[in-house]
């Protein structure tokens, strides 16, 4: 019975400005500053939550040459968010007016080594917010130009996702639990629902990744150009849902680690002076385990199997006359093999492998003037993309249509 179930007209109302000023100044010799002013303002407003945010950020960069060996760029930000929510029974904050201010700053230096064939590039990014205090990303990266077409590199890096207000202060209504209350004398018991509700943990903590890279770079004729990448990922403190002792309730914690490896393969031919090519290709295998004695393996899964394992895309760009140009794009996804209960309940299976084009013919009658027909995922009517992440019902399975538009580009 409501407000448990029920049907609900949602009509999402969003809005927002932004406005933004930047200062550069050119010091002589490559050395330079830059100062950036930025305010946005976005507010939205749905059936089960209300917000607004408003963002003042300013940023500060400096770029100097250090002897004839280095180069080095260092910065300092402020970031000031003030978040406004109405609260509902499906969704709410604890507090619904909050201030957020993050604190940031960052080095980094290109070291050249002996010739200018190997480079060492060290830096790091340094923040206060506050929610984890402080947090420290750094990155060590080194180039080795083996010669006018190759090139060898290599990176190491740390990363974080912070906390949200959510994370540390939200409240959602996932489910209802009957209890069994003593109501004496005659019945024993009697039968109340609650709400079981997902909340947020104010110790939470940042969730963590070391990122290995290696990388390839060639250049084997003078039409070709091809980029291999190789990675591994080591992941900590991810976010699980956890059981709340002595209540029905559940609480976001940090208690799944893992790693995924893979790579990435790159190539641009230039087939004709009026024809090229474009071919992508990437691999991911994610593996997650349980931490600490945690015992969401739905997040387990989803971790695991909601990003295809396979993607491909080829495209084809054609200048087929001195005024009109032909685009093909074709895509192919794996399919994924995630299936959470809240998508079976509606009734929908994981997004099966696609594979999809876009063209585009496009002519231009002057230089400043371009009309273009553009038609996108031309191969089905429609392909199912992506279902939600949980068992929360507030996100729909979410399905991409064939489209075609055209499109004026006037220049001035």
């Amino acid at each position: 019975t409501p407000p448990f179930v029920g049907s609900v007209a949602d009509k999402v109302k969003a809005s927002g400005w932004n406005t933004l000023a930047r200062w550069k100044h050119d010091m002589g010799g490559g050395d330079a500053t830059a100062l950036q002013l930025y305010f946005d303002r976005a507010k939205r407003d749905e059936v089960f939550l209300g917000t607004q945010y408003d963002t003042i950020d300013i940023d500060f960069q400096h770029h100097f040459g250090f002897g004839d060996s280095q180069q080095v760029v260092w910065g300092l930000g402020y970031r000031n968010i003030k978040e406004k929510a109405r609260n509902t029974f499906a969704v709410s904050l604890v507090s619904a007016d909050l201030t957020n201010q993050l604190f940031s700053g960052f080095l980094q230096d290109d070291i050249k080594l002996g010739s200018d064939d190997v480079h060492l590039i060290l830096g790091s990014k340094f923040e206060r917010n506050d929610f984890t205090g402080w947090e420290i990303q750094p990155n060590a990266r080194m180039t080795w130009t083996v010669d006018d077409h190759q090139t060898l590199w290599g990176a190491v890096s740390r990363a974080v996702h912070t906390p949200s207000r959510a994370d540390i202060y939200g409240r959602a209504v996932v489910g209802a639990k009957v209890s069994f209350l003593p109501s004496p004398p005659f019945p024993p018991f009697t039968a109340v629902v609650v709400p079981q509700l997902a909340i947020g943990n104010a110790a939470l903590q940042s969730e963590t990744l070391i990122a290995y890279e290696l990388g390839y770079r060639a250049q084997p004729s003078e039409n070709l150009n091809i980029d291999v990448t190789l990675f591994y990922n080591q992941y900590d403190k991810l976010r699980s849902f956890e059981s709340v002792p002595a209540s029905v309730n559940i609480m976001i914690n940090n208690k799944i680690k893992g790693h995924s490896y893979g790579a990435e393969v790159a190539a641009d031919w230039q087939a004709k002076s009026w024809w090229q090519f474009h071919l992508a290709y990437s691999y991911l295998k994610t593996k997650l385990r349980l931490v600490n004695g945690g015992q969401d393996t739905a997040s387990l899964v989803m971790g695991e199997s909601s990003a295809p394992e396979h993607q491909v895309s080829l495209r084809s760009s054609m200048s087929i006359a001195s005024d009109v140009e032909l685009d093909l794009w074709g895509r192919y996804n794996s399919a994924l093999k995630h299936a959470n209960a809240g998508a079976v309940v509606a009734g929908t299976q994981p997004p099966k492998s696609y594979a999809d084009m876009d063209i585009r013919l496009a002519w231009k009658p002057y230089k400043d003037i371009e009309f273009s027909v553009i038609g996108k995922n031309l191969l089905h009517t429609r392909h199912l993309e992506f279902i939600q992440e949980s068992n929360v019902q507030f996100i729909r399975p979410t399905s991409v249509e064939r489209s075609v538009f055209g499109k004026v580009t006037l220049l001035f």
